[in-house]
């Protein structure tokens, strides 16, 4: 007897002996009988074995509390004792007695059937046999029944199995539960559809490590059980092992991304469903949307543009956690996407999109997802921005109507644009300085902020600065040496200093300081030494 074995696994068992709870102290009671049965009334140490071999003599005449004591004794017994031909054992005596079996007692039997299918050897020729492949199909029953505890237990024990064949790349128990699967989608009816969603909440589980021969007909029939119902839980149950499959970057079969999320985008959740459900299609649709090959594939890009599309759409939800939610799931998509694979066409379409979406409620949410957008666009489609510049330029002129919630985002936002487009783009976008006098359009004042808070960021090209900005000084200084009154000097002052103060941004990143700077140098030293001016001086801008 082993070091182990001085040990006494059935200590808990014991303890029950007077227990008020009847299953326990049934167990109490039948571990009595069977010691006595093993040592004729002696007291002496019972190996592991002989409890195992006992037990399996004692369920033969259906003592159903020996399930249990099996359950514990199993983990102890070695590898080499267990065998196929002990599943016989444990499958006759469920056929004689499930109707009247209980809940813990069932739990008891799949936990003892996964021990025994566990041990055996990961072959064809092993799990063809009868005993095993009915105890495994007797598992995927289990996941189906309508206890939650014996569904939870059996998705388990069953991990434990679909773990270690997939470790050892053994197809044949994928190939059993995509089979059941299968099975299950062909009864499927309006009475008839919650075995399938039990058995989806396993194959969801299951997915990442099934056989990847299987993965073909997996996806194939989970989109088949999303079309083959009008339930919307279903649906949230069917997408959960498609998005995992994609997630943890299994191999698919070529265009099989785009055949699967073509078929979801076809009949999408409503608005008017249930947040989880809405939560579970738009974080699937975006998940596939982001793996797919968008390089050299115009349809692969026309699909991801369908998918950022039909996810905003939920923007429009009255469910605040709707709303909540989805920004966040597009703000993350554009934090990852690879925009430099994005076709010039799926950045004009996105930019549209982006553009119209200002037009509907949630305001706030839409622009924190286009400020992600225009943070990925890249320099040679900046001009996709352009719409949703102008619009939110022209939103912005109401000031004070908006809320500084808004204001701030939409600052924000037109900031993710500068750095998208540059300077020179985005000024002429914008029409920020006027074409018939060179002043800075005082609607527009906003601007200099914007670009003072982005330019930093980004590089930039000082010679792009004084050809768009120095006549703008030089208007406003004559307009303000002939200004009727000291208020309007003043702000034709403020005006310069706001544009010294782009200037300073400019230098951050700029690419020509030792080309430009010598040609401006007067001007320049002049500003800085005029001390009747101070505001102007670009001395305040570097602060």
């Amino acid at each position: 007897m082993s070091s182990e074995e001085t040990v006494d696994i059935y200590e808990e068992v014991r303890k029950h002996a007077k227990s008020k709870d009847k299953f326990k102290a049934e167990n109490c009671r039948a571990l009595e009988a069977l010691e006595n049965s093993i040592t004729n009334g002696k007291k002496r140490r019972i190996s592991f074995t002989k409890y195992f071999t006992t037990l399996l003599a004692q369920l033969k005449s259906q003592q159903k509390f020996y399930l249990y004591l099996l359950q514990i004794v199993l983990p102890h017994v070695p590898e080499k004792m267990k065998t196929a031909e002990q599943l016989d054992v444990l499958l006759q005596f469920y056929m004689k007695n499930r109707s009247t079996m209980e809940p813990a007692s069932l739990r008891s039997l799949i936990s003892c059937l996964t021990s025994l299918l566990l041990s055996l050897e990961c072959s064809k020729d092993m799990w063809s046999r009868g005993a095993v492949k009915k105890s495994f199909l007797l598992l995927l029953s289990f996941c189906i029944h309508e206890n939650g505890k014996i569904r939870r237990t059996s998705q388990d024990e069953l991990m434990k199995i679909v773990t270690k064949h997939s470790e050892e790349h053994f197809a044949e128990t994928s190939d059993m539960i995509v089979s059941y699967l299968r099975n299950l989608k062909e009864q499927i009816d309006d009475t008839n559809y919650k075995e399938i969603s039990h058995y989806l909440a396993f194959v969801a589980q299951a997915a990442p490590s099934l056989d990847p021969s299987t993965f073909p007909a997996l996806l194939s029939l989970l989109i088949e059980v999303l079309r083959s119902h009008k339930l919307a839980y279903m649906d949230t149950n069917s997408l959960k092992p498609i998005k995992l499959l994609v997630q943890k970057g299994v191999p698919l079969p070529p265009n099989s991304l785009h055949t699967v999320l073509q078929s979801i985008l076809s009949d999408p959740a409503a608005l008017s469903a249930a947040p989880a459900d809405i939560f579970e299609f738009v974080s699937t649709i975006l998940t596939l949307s982001q793996q797919l090959d968008l390089c050299e594939n115009s349809e692969n890009s026309e699909l991801f543009c369908e998918a950022i599309e039909k996810a905003m759409s939920y923007l429009q939800s009255k469910e605040s956690s709707v709303v909540s939610r989805v920004e966040s799931d597009l703000v993350s998509l554009w934090s990852h996407i690879d925009s430099e694979s994005l076709s010039p066409a799926g950045f004009t379409r996105l930019g549209a999109l982006m553009k119209a979406e200002m037009g509907k409620p949630h305001k706030e949410s839409v622009l924190k997802v286009a400020s992600a957008f225009a943070a990925r666009v890249k320099p040679s489609e900046s001009v996709c921005l352009k719409p949703l510049v102008q619009s939110l330029v022209s939103m912005r002129e109401q000031g004070a109507k908006l809320s500084a919630a808004l204001r701030s985002q939409m600052d924000e936002t037109l900031g993710s644009a500068v750095e998208a487009m540059g300077l020179k783009q985005f000024v002429e976008t914008t029409s920020f300085i006027k074409a018939d006098s060179s002043l800075p359009d005082d609607k527009h004042y906003f601007l200099f902020a914007v670009l003072k808070n982005s330019l930093i960021h980004i590089a930039t090209s000082l010679a792009e600065f004084f050809d768009l900005f120095s006549p703008a000084v030089k208007a406003c200084a004559a307009a303000a040496s002939e200004a009727a009154n000291e208020t309007q000097k003043q702000q034709l002052l403020k005006e310069i200093a706001s544009i010294w103060s782009v200037f300073a941004s400019c230098c951050v990143g700029a690419r020509d300081v030792s080309d430009v700077l010598p040609r401006y140098r007067k001007a320049l030293l002049k500003v800085i030494n005029d001390e009747s001016n101070l505001e102007a001086g670009v001395q305040r801008c570097w602060r």
